[in-house]
């Protein structure tokens, strides 16, 4: 029987690879000379064609996606390669499956800052413009995607999507892309719907723009290891639940959605949450700003062991259809979540509300100032952990109620606050290289990247060895 491969840690190879993964991060290497990123590191771009070569063209408004799709099949045919779409408005429109552009393996769809893909008016419910469905080492880079809800001449459905990550999609990722005005969200991850169930693993969303969708900026609904970061979701209205982004799974709930890293993105001025968690579990959302939500800044429902640190979280409310709306935080159903070192402010209700069966969550070191009810209002959990918060101006500082086993200490005006580890917002970008991100953004993820889901969702992007890349996360993680 063939023995299968393994990395042996006391082969003279490794070790030449381990010393070299040491001085290159010691000697702060990781430049654009190591770190420029041809896209996929284990698949080698074969080839590069223009759709215009395939009878698409720009400001006509004729009918581009047959064109387009001859360009990738192209692309997918010769091994995989760069699919270049140039400046201009190119018309797409969906087939009755729902169906507009089919992305294929190891296809790179390069857009120009100037390239707009517009979708012409349809009925349908259920629509994705940029299908990436069950599909290996994609990227979407560039341009803007326009949807049709102002010219949908359907009234049902709440599903036509810009971009769509489904089924067993696995090294996806999507950099500088802005999708608005679609009659359902602008990006979405999610499961297929076979009897079978496969979800999304390995997806990056770095630098995008999610505008004026009518049901979500982007939507998580199962997956792993999804890193969302440096983009910006706005103006989300029209259907709930439109917030900005929304980790939530679909019933029966028994789906992986987990190792998802929300980071360095803002989110604002959508008419629901800013960041949903609904039956979302051990994810985390740091150093984001989450301002002028109107249902609120964040909500953890139904949600558990999740994270939520380092943000900025300001005047969030305004619907107050409910009673448990317009908080910075809320916390409901949700247990052993982790909020801390935020600054949350000028919320319309309270700074953060806990109710119903909030067992075990922590809420500590948070900086709650100028909320227009309580800083902090928890009722009906057990072991909570309440401590060390700074609360000055809101309209009261604590109000807890029904809390067994909890502690409650150290939180007032007087309480010092450490602020986050990292500013929040997006890092800024330097020039990217046409189709890909900075390298020097590359470079900087890497170095900074503090656990190893961040570590490895940043290497991706390098066209570094694989055994360079085992190498390096052995040495960053390895104690």
């Amino acid at each position: 029987m063939k023995k299968s491969k393994r990395l042996d840690l006391n082969s003279r190879r490794y070790v030449k690879k381990m010393k070299y993964a040491k001085k290159i991060w010691a000697a702060g290497l990781l430049s654009a000379s190591i770190l420029a990123m041809p896209f996929m590191a284990e698949h080698t771009e074969a080839a590069t064609v223009n759709v215009l070569q395939y009878g698409a063209k720009a400001n006509d408004n004729a009918l581009d996606t047959p064109a387009i799709q001859k360009a990738i099949d192209a692309a997918a045919s010769a091994g995989g390669g760069i699919v270049d779409i140039p400046a201009g408005t190119f018309d797409l429109a969906v087939n009755s499956s729902g169906n507009g552009l089919m992305l294929k393996s190891n296809v790179h769809l390069r857009m120009d800052s100037g390239t707009v893909l517009k979708l012409k008016a349809n009925s349908l419910q259920n629509y994705r413009l940029l299908n990436v469905s069950n599909v290996q080492n994609v990227k979407i880079t560039g341009g803007t995607l326009i949807g049709d809800r102002a010219i949908h001449t359907g009234s049902g459905g709440e599903w036509g999507h810009g971009v769509h990550i489904m089924g067993s999609a696995s090294s996806i990722y999507v950099y500088g892309v802005t999708a608005k005005n679609f009659w359902g969200d602008g990006f979405t991850v999610e499961n297929n719907f076979e009897t079978v169930k496969k979800v999304p693993n390995d997806v990056v969303i770095d630098r995008v723009t999610a505008d004026h969708n009518r049901r979500q900026g982007l939507s998580i609904v199962a997956g792993r290891n999804i890193t969302v970061t440096n983009s910006l979701f706005k103006n989300t209205n029209g259907t709930l639940p439109s917030s900005g982004v929304d980790l939530e799974r679909d019933p029966p709930y028994n789906l992986p959605l987990e190792g998802v890293s929300i980071r360095h993105n803002i989110m604002e001025n959508n008419a629901g949450y800013g960041l949903m968690f609904a039956y979302a579990d051990g994810s985390r959302a740091e150093y984001n700003i989450i301002r002028n939500n109107k249902m609120g800044g964040v909500l953890l429902g139904h949600s558990h062991g999740n994270t939520v640190a380092g943000n900025t979280i300001a005047n969030n409310g305004g619907d107050v259809s409910e009673s448990y709306y317009s908080n910075g935080v809320l916390i409901n159903y949700g247990q052993n979540n982790a909020v801390h070192n935020n600054i949350i402010s000028g919320s319309i209700k309270r700074g953060v509300y806990a109710l119903n069966g909030v067992n075990g969550n922590k809420i500590t070191a948070n900086k709650l100032t100028s909320n227009q009810s309580v800083g902090i209002e928890t009722y009906g959990g057990t072991g909570m952990t309440i401590t060390n918060n700074h609360l000055s101006s809101n309209n009261g500082t604590t109000r807890i109620s029904n809390a067994a086993a909890s502690t409650v200490s150290n939180n007032g005006s007087s309480v010092a606050f450490t602020a986050p580890a990292q500013t929040p917002g997006p890092i800024a970008a330097s020039t990217a290289p046409a189709g890909g991100a900075s390298e020097q953004r590359t470079a900087s993820a890497v170095e900074t990247a503090s656990t190893r889901l961040e570590l490895k969702a940043a290497l991706a992007e390098t066209d570094l060895s694989p055994t360079v890349k085992r190498a390096i996360l052995l040495y960053r993680f390895s104690k």
